[in-house]
Order: structure tokens, then C-alpha cells, then sequence
């Protein structure tokens, strides 16, 4: 792994390579053990343009070529997709050496593009029906005094952000959960992250800290969100 950051000055290329060096100090194999590779990407194409041969363009400066290199794009769950199907082909027989391996850049200066690209997560034929039935779910559970910034899903936040909070104020509706739980875990989860050295985030933070931080959309502040999948 590399750790989680922005990374302006570094290419998917390099975030690759600095990974696959790990791999392979880690396996104790040769490059020239990989029969087939597996290589995981989702925003490359909209952000920076490359398409089609994603998983080659990255593997070759790193020395991998001329073996069978298969593109996924699947979202959060890209790499264990990626690494589902290389399991296939080393089970199946079909080869001994397999890799598995992404990399993925989601900060862009450019804040609206940026999380347009996040918009592209979703059935993009169905997304105004979609938004109009999570935005329903968050209205009718959302305190009778709170306006919601409805108009900055995809220009100030991901859209994620809201379908977040959304399911949160069903969960808390249907069973009774508290901010202050959601905050206790948000809290446990930055300790487990302060030992981390891959990890984000690396800060202790109390169950006050994260209840007193910017909210984003009721009933999650920023820190709840740091801690979340896919965020």
C-alpha cells in the first residue's frame, strides 16, 4: 500500500509503482513471476483523460508487459474485484503467479469536478429519481428547524455525502441511534487509525471533538465522514 493522500505531484503511474515494489518485497517473487495482472481503476478516465488501457499504461514504466493485464472498474469495490478474479485464475490452474493491484487519485483542484466524478457512482439514467426518493427519506426525518444545503451536493460535497446522512436519519428513525453513537464510532475508528501509518487520517479524536466539528449533512460532521467507506 501507499498511504491514503492527496498526492499532487505523483502520477497513477508512480501511486502503481510504489505499490507493486511493496507487493513484490512482501511476496518474495520476480516480476517475471507475474503470468497475468489484474489492475483496478475507476476515475482516471474522467479525471485525466486515460481510458481503455488503463492497467497497461501503469504497469509498464514499473517493467510489468507482454503478459495479459485485465482493466477493472468497478467502483469501491474495484479492487476486490480485481483480486476476486485473480484468486479465479490461480484456483482454476490457469496460473501460479497472479497480481492483483490499483491505484486511484480523487482529489482534483477543480472541487465541482471532482465530485462530479463521484456523481458517476451510480445509475446516472435513474439519478434525478433516485436523488428525489433519498431526498424524501432525508426530509422526513430531518429535525423540524434544519435546512439542508440541497443545492451543494456535487459542487461543495460528494453527493455521497447526503445519501449518508440519508440512510443515517433512517437507521436513527428506525432504531433510535444517536448522533452521540455514530460519533462514539467515528471516535473508536480514529484510534484504530492513529496506529496506522497508511492510514488518512492519524489523529485521536473524543466523542465531543467530533460532535463539535463542521457539519456536513445532518446528522454527520466532518470527522464521522473520514472514517467512512468510499468517502
Amino acid at each position: 500500500m501507499t498511504r491514503f493522500s492527496k498526492y499532487p505531484d505523483k502520477s497513477i503511474k508512480d501511486l502503481t509503482k510504489a505499490a507493486l515494489d511493496r507487493v513484490i518485497a512482501d511476496a518474495g517473487v520476480k516480476l517475471s513471476d507475474i503470468e497475468s495482472a489484474w489492475f483496478s481503476n475507476s476515475g482516471w478516465g474522467f479525471s485525466f483523460g486515460q481510458d481503455c488501457i488503463r492497467g497497461e499504461v501503469a504497469l509498464r514504466p514499473a517493467g510489468l508487459q507482454g503478459l495479459p493485464i485485465t482493466n477493472v472498474e468497478n467502483a469501491c469495490a474495484g479492487g476486490s474485484t480485481a483480486l476476486h478474479h485473480a484468486w479465479l485464475e490461480v484456483a482454476s490452474g490457469q496460473y501460479e503467479c497472479v497480481l492483483s493491484i490499483g491505484a486511484e487519485k480523487g482529489y482534483l483542484e477543480d472541487k465541482e469536478k471532482m465530485f462530479k466524478g463521484f456523481s458517476a457512482g451510480f445509475d446516472v439514467e435513474n439519478a434525478e429519481a433516485h436523488i428525489k426518493t433519498l431526498q424524501a427519506i432525508a426530509d422526513s426525518l430531518k429535525p423540524e428547524n434544519l435546512k439542508d444545503d440541497a443545492g451543494g451536493a456535487g459542487k461543495n460535497r460528494s453527493a455521497f455525502m447526503d445519501i449518508y446522512s440519508a440512510f443515517c436519519r433512517w437507521h436513527m428513525q428506525r432504531y433510535g441511534t444517536t448522533r452521540e453513537q455514530i460519533a462514539l464510532i467515528a471516535s473508536k475508528d480514529h484510534f484504530h487509525s492513529s496506529m496506522n501509518p497508511y492510514a488518512q487520517f492519524q489523529k485521536l479524536m473524543s466523542v465531543e471533538e467530533i460532535l463539535a466539528a463542521r457539519e456536513v449533512s445532518w446528522p454527520l460532521t466532518v470527522p464521522m465522514y473520514e472514517q467512512a467507506p468510499g468517502k
